[in-house]
């Protein structure tokens, strides 16, 4: 993400062709104990590399990890880059108003089939009239660029770590072989460490997001800010009239709670933070045009979710969750929105122009174990309500969209008939040990912790023995939330998921003391593991970082069906 001005000119279109839950007291004093005191660090910085350019594309479907650097179409600044939180002005040759600003940024589109990820240490400023803090981005100084994939396209990324310490970056959400997957078997050496995946994107259109997944060093370096977004498009979305003028009517827009100090400088010790920022930008606000607009949520918080909810009440629509559209808009008057969770919603400005409206967090109404609601045990955001993104609205665009389709794209669930049940336990580890296990277990990258055989469809049944709410991961596929039982053994049965949790997921929070139940299929990319475990190990863990970071993850594999090899 830099601070280069940005082309909101119009972007041609593709062709047409309360999860709830009542928990004793005890959630609080364990969300204090177990969560709030891991030690994070970062590197300070002397440079960023910032790098663009193309290249043929590829048609290959493998990867490759080196500790070389590679020069080519890379520049290097000699000194820190310091990225702003203002936009700036922007022309138009559209006809259509030339400018919507505000102080976060928007990232860069980044379209095509090849693409060039740099990571660096930079440096950023959060706050109006503030210092700037040590931080790192992906071709700036914090957060990337997003890239806009294409279904049935053959991208090619190259990927270099010009930072200090050991990386990876994964293509969170995405459904490709273990060994383009980018979790933390994908490493790239410090100092210029080169990884070059290449695949076929079989994703349906979606809001994704890549961020860093080295083992037990996730949040630190997501809390220096890498973190970008992925886009993905095709023909079944292209067909809809929906709201898709980048940085116009459609604007991704991450979510991320930081600890700040009086001068606005990041603090990389607490895991929880005291300032809400949007897209970098604390206070954070953006101009919009008075018509439907598309607002692409992600929590990239490394602890906290969300009670999102607009200031004047208003209703909006959900349209998407983590991996795909719903079947029909869902209107809402509010969400919950967890780390790694993604929702597309619509809300309608059309009657606004020259007024404001806050979409804000309203996290005293989260229930009892989610991280955020618990009343502070020090001055921060947690447990409060406060603003997360201001809406300033001008004048509408030519094109506007003026109303939702009444339906968007048809549900495909496999059928629960015949399918194969898998249980996981979350749990508290037993002493000496601290922190959070799956299955008893703690991540060992040597160890495959479950095998599915390819093309199986299964029924997991995530269980939580312990009082807080961790958002449950898989790598690889999606899945649909078959029922939520706020309270495991208790009097309250399992529900169905809310219409706006009905969609395509590959996160989902499971609250304390309950139990949630997913069916997806395990298709294509089967791998023996005893052929290498990089090349055969998926990653399943919770999405609060500092719990995957202390060994709340596991590992499995796809296998070829009848493989006596796969057999644990």
């Amino acid at each position: 993400m830099t601070s280069d001005p940005i082309d909101l000119s119009p972007r041609a279109r593709l062709s047409p062709t309360r999860l709830t839950a009542t928990h004793a007291l005890v959630g609080a004093l364990l969300l204090a104990a177990a969560c709030g005191d891991d030690a994070m660090s970062t590197t300070d910085s002397t440079t960023t590399a910032t790098t663009t350019g193309t290249s043929e594309t590829s048609t290959t479907d493998d990867s490759t990890t080196t500790g070389a650097t590679t020069d080519a179409t890379t520049t290097t600044d000699a000194t820190t880059t310091t990225t702003t939180t203002t936009t700036g002005e922007t022309d138009s040759t559209t006809g259509e108003p030339a400018e919507y600003g505000g102080n976060i940024i928007i990232p860069e589109l980044l379209q095509g089939t090849d693409f060039e990820l740099v990571m660096d240490e930079g440096a950023h400023t959060f706050t109006e009239g503030g210092s700037p803090s040590a931080t790192a981005g992906y071709n700036g100084g914090l957060l990337g660029p997003t890239m806009e994939w294409v279904k049935g396209e053959t991208v090619s990324i190259s990927l270099t770590n010009q930072m200090a310490g050991d990386s990876t970056t994964h293509w969170h959400g995405a459904h490709v072989s273990p060994a383009n997957d980018g979790g933390p078997h994908q490493m790239l050496a410090a100092g210029g460490g080169n990884w070059s995946p290449s695949f076929e994107v079989m994703n349906a259109a979606a809001t994704m997001w890549y961020h860093p997944h080295l083992h037990e060093e996730t949040a630190a370096q997501v809390l220096s800010g890498l973190s970008g977004f992925i886009i993905v498009r095709d023909d079944v979305e292209a067909a809809l009239d929906l709201p898709r003028e980048y940085g116009v009517d459609d604007l991704p827009l991450v979510l991320q709670d930081k600890q700040l100090d009086a001068s606005g400088v990041l603090q990389m010790g607490p895991p929880r933070g005291n300032t809400m920022t949007v897209n970098g930008a604390a206070d954070a606000y953006r101009e919009v045009p008075a018509q439907l607009v598309r607002l692409r949520l992600l929590n990239g918080s490394l602890e906290m979710a969300y009670h999102l909810e607009f200031d004047d009440g208003r209703s909006f629509s959900v349209i998407g969750n983590d991996l795909g559209l719903l079947e029909a808009p869902a209107s809402v008057t509010s969400l919950e929105l967890a780390p790694g969770e993604r929702y597309e919603i619509v809300v309608d400005l059309s009657g606004d122009e020259g007024s404001a409206v806050t979409l804000r967090a309203l996290n005293t109404q989260l229930p009892m174990g989610v991280i955020g609601g618990t009343a502070p045990m020090m001055a921060g955001l947690e447990g409060t309500d406060f603003d997360v993104l201001r809406l300033d609205v001008l004048a509408p665009t030519d094109n506007a969209v003026a109303s939702l389709p009444g339906s968007l794209v048809a549900p495909v669930i496999p059928s629960e008939a015949g399918a194969t049940p898998r249980s996981i336990v979350m749990a508290e580890a037993m002493l000496p040990e601290m922190g959070f296990t799956l299955n008893g277990e703690k991540m060992d990258m040597a160890v495959i912790n479950e095998y599915v055989e390819e093309n199986a469809v299964e029924i997991w049944t995530i269980e939580n023995t312990t009082p807080i709410a961790h958002p449950f991961h898989i790598h690889d596929i999606h899945f649909h939330v078959l029922d939520v039982d706020p309270d495991g053994d208790g009097p309250m049965p399992p529900q169905p998921p809310e219409d706006w949790q009905a969609g395509p997921k590959d996160t989902i929070l499971v609250p304390g003391f309950g139990t949630v139940r997913f069916i997806g299929q395990f298709t294509d990319f089967a791998n023996d593991p005893q052929d290498g475990i990089a090349d055969a190990a998926y990653m399943y863990h919770c999405h609060i970082l500092p719990h995957e970071d202390g060994g709340m993850m596991g590992q499995f594999a796809v296998c070829p069906g009848s493989n006596p090899n796969c057999v644990p």
